[in-house]
């Protein structure tokens, strides 16, 4: 009994050192983030779907994405104009009403004006959120040792709002035959208690300092490529197996409900390893992501080579894993580094990495005659590139130890 009691003790004794290593600024960051997910999960991975189950044709579904890519690009350029003269948190506010404008549009959907309208606001909140929201978090970490737990952290917190989001909308389209508009109402009212956390963050700095550094500045060495050519390259893998897999199912099994599984089994298997994947070492960091790129790569070619659907399935546990061991040490190193050359230009450029390379995807994909296995193919292809860019990377680190991470002279933002 006395061992038991001085376990507990011990336990809440270092959850109680956890969260006092993070400032309560960083809490209220993540409550709202939670929120924020919570939201968007309950009926963002039904989005393509519902599209195509009210009479848009696959070629439409493509073209609203294309849309939404070229426009995100300028978008998060004017996410940072706004970050720097009206502040990270009044951005944030405005990317959320046009949030809620677009689930409102979304909710009456008929028509291709629509559908230009709802790719046209969905570019300009996520330009507008995700750099800001970028911003504030890198601020928010107080220690630049504690980036890849507090990376780890983060992801655990988007998997488990993206865990309960599609249970409880998955739940609400299968009861109401798809009905858009029970679930755009309680979208709408979570997004709006989700600026509540937000407003009450007083002690990080919401407008940058000084400048943001220029291109040429920000891509002076070779880390920084690096680190944002894989990204858009693991950002190739996710465009598919977000946006085209699930219609690949749905059109494969015919069901709503099938889509609904892959909502669920993706942020179960992320939930557990989220934290564990932010412990990964900072020097081991490439490492993991070229074991996880070749895993990727084996599961997408298992794809096209089995049809069974226990297998269909199984795959998606499997690059919920793997993406985890990409996407967590990645991002570690991309927040680290924002954390010493500015957070706000790390921000716009890890975000516009990511448009970018999905863009030229889904344009050659609309164009493609058999689009899915073009996009399995094409995902296959980005992931050995993935491996291959961290992999020549290594080997020339190895030669080049004294490798400088910052712009002496230049201030941080």
């Amino acid at each position: 009994m006395r061992d038991s009691h001085v376990l507990i003790q011990n336990f809440f004794h270092r959850l109680d050192q956890f969260a006092h290593k993070r400032s309560h600024d960083f809490w209220l960051f993540e409550s709202s983030i939670w929120m924020h997910m919570f939201a968007s999960s309950l009926i963002s991975v039904f989005i393509p779907i519902l599209m195509l189950r009210t009479g848009f044709s696959l070629s439409e579904v493509l073209l609203f994405y294309i849309i939404y890519h070229a426009v995100n690009i300028p978008a998060n350029i004017l996410g940072r104009f706004s970050v720097q003269k009206l502040g990270a948190k009044t951005t944030i506010v405005i990317a959320t009403i046009i949030n809620i404008l677009f689930f409102i549009v979304y909710s009456q959907i008929s028509t291709w004006e629509h559908l230009l309208i709802l790719a046209l606001l969905f570019a300009l909140y996520d330009g507008l959120y995700y750099v800001a929201s970028l911003y504030v978090f890198i601020g928010s970490t107080k220690d630049p040792e504690n980036t890849g737990e507090n990376t780890g952290i983060l992801h655990l917190v988007v998997r488990s709002a993206s865990l309960l989001g599609p249970i409880i909308g998955s739940s609400l389209l299968l009861v109401s035959d798809g009905s858009r508009l029970l679930v755009v109402s309680i979208v709408v009212i979570m997004f709006i208690l989700s600026l509540i956390p937000l407003l009450k963050i007083k002690e990080i700095k919401t407008k940058p300092e000084h400048k943001p550094l220029s291109f040429k500045e920000f891509f002076n060495n070779k880390r920084e490529v690096k680190n944002h050519l894989s990204f858009g390259l693991f950002k190739i893998h996710e465009g598919v197996e977000y946006i085209i897999w699930p219609i690949f199912i749905y059109l494969t099994f015919e069901e709503l409900g099938s889509v609904a599984i892959l909502a669920v089994l993706v942020p179960v298997v992320s939930l557990i390893f989220s934290y564990t994947a932010g412990h990964i070492k900072r020097t081991r960091r490439e490492q993991i992501i070229m074991i996880g790129a070749l895993a990727l790569a084996v599961v997408w070619l298992g794809r096209l080579i089995f049809d069974a659907p226990l297998f269909l399935y199984a795959s998606v546990i499997a690059t919920g894993l793997f993406g985890l061991f990409v996407l967590v040490p990645l991002d570690a190193n991309m927040f680290l580094r924002g954390s010493e050359r500015g957070a706000l230009s790390a921000a716009m450029y890890r975000n516009i990495s990511s448009m970018g390379a999905k863009l030229v995807v889904f344009v050659a994909l609309y164009l493609a005659v058999s689009v899915f296995t073009i996009s399995f193919q094409t995902a296959i292809a980005a992931l050995l590139g993935l491996a291959l860019v961290n992999y020549l990377y290594l080997h020339w680190r190895k030669d080049q130890p004294g490798e400088s991470t910052s712009i002496p002279g230049l201030p941080k933002t």
